[in-house]
C-alpha cells in the first residue's frame, strides 16, 4: 500500500492536532473518500464512520449520498467482505465434528448482514482457524450461537443454534430446520466437555479495529474488522 509521507493535519478546538494518511490509489483507499493533492500528486484519504475508532474531530458532509462522514486517520482492511457490514457480535457453543462422534467448539460470528460459523477443535490452537465464504448464509438471525457439520447435499458446516431443552441437546440451522438432536447423556458418554452448550470458554472483544477472541483468558485468534 502507497502512503503519502505527507499527512491530512486537522487543527481541533483548544489546537490539538491530529493526522490522516493520505493514500495514492482509490484500490488502496476506497469510497468514501476525500480527494486531495499533494505537490501535483492525486491523493485521498479515507472518509467513514463518525463512531469509528480511526476517526478524527474533521468531518464531510457529502451531497451525493447526504452523508456526514468523519476523516479517518488510516484505513481499515477487513478479513472479511465489506458487504457484510459491521461486526456485531460473537457467541460460541460445543458442537459435533464433521463425523458426528465427538464435540468441539464452534463459533458464530454476527456482521450487519449475517453470520458466519466457524468450527474450531476442542484442543486446536489459533493457527488451525479457518473460515470458508461458502458457509456464509445471509442472516441476521441474533440467536445463531454455533457452526455443525450438515451432511447429505450440504456437506459443510453451516450455522446454527445450540441449546437445551428438556433433556436434550437440539441445533437448528438458520432456516429452522432440525439438524440433530442429541440426549445429554449419549452427549457425556462421547466426552461432551461442559454441562453446558454454550460456553464462555472463548470470548471476544474489539480494539481499533480488531477482533480478539481469547481463550480461558488468553489470546486465541484475531481478525481485522470493520466496527
Amino acid at each position: 500500500m502507497s502512503i503519502l509521507t505527507k499527512k491530512l493535519h486537522i487543527t481541533n478546538t483548544g489546537g490539538s492536532e491530529e493526522t490522516a494518511n493520505i493514500y495514492t490509489t482509490t484500490s488502496e483507499c476506497p469510497e468514501p473518500n476525500l480527494k486531495v493533492k499533494v505537490d501535483e500528486t492525486n491523493g485521498y484519504v479515507k472518509l467513514g464512520s463518525t463512531t469509528s475508532p480511526f476517526a478524527t474531530k474533521g468531518r464531510v458532509y457529502r451531497t451525493s449520498d447526504n452523508t456526514t462522514y468523519a476523516i479517518l486517520k488510516q484505513h481499515t482492511v477487513s478479513d472479511f467482505p465489506v458487504s457484510w457490514g459491521k461486526f456485531t457480535g460473537f457467541k460460541c457453543a460445543l458442537t459435533m465434528n464433521k463425523d458426528y462422534n465427538t464435540y468441539q467448539y464452534g463459533w458464530s460470528l454476527h456482521f450487519q448482514n449475517g453470520t458466519l460459523p466457524i468450527p474450531v477443535g476442542y484442543s486446536a490452537t489459533g493457527s488451525s482457524v479457518t473460515w470458508d465464504a461458502d458457509n456464509y448464509e445471509e442472516t441476521t438471525l441474533s440467536s445463531l450461537n454455533s457452526a455443525i457439520y450438515a451432511g447429505g447435499n450440504v456437506n459443510k458446516w453451516v450455522n446454527a443454534q445450540a441449546f437445551e431443552q428438556d433433556g436434550y441437546l437440539i441445533w437448528w440451522d438458520s432456516n429452522n430446520q432440525g439438524v440433530a438432536i442429541i440426549s445429554k447423556r449419549t452427549a457425556m458418554s462421547w466426552g461432551w466437555p461442559n454441562e453446558s452448550v454454550e460456553t464462555t470458554d472463548f470470548t471476544a472483544s474489539v480494539s481499533d479495529g480488531v477482533l480478539i477472541i481469547k481463550k480461558n483468558g488468553s489470546t486465541f485468534k484475531t481478525f481485522n474488522v470493520y466496527v
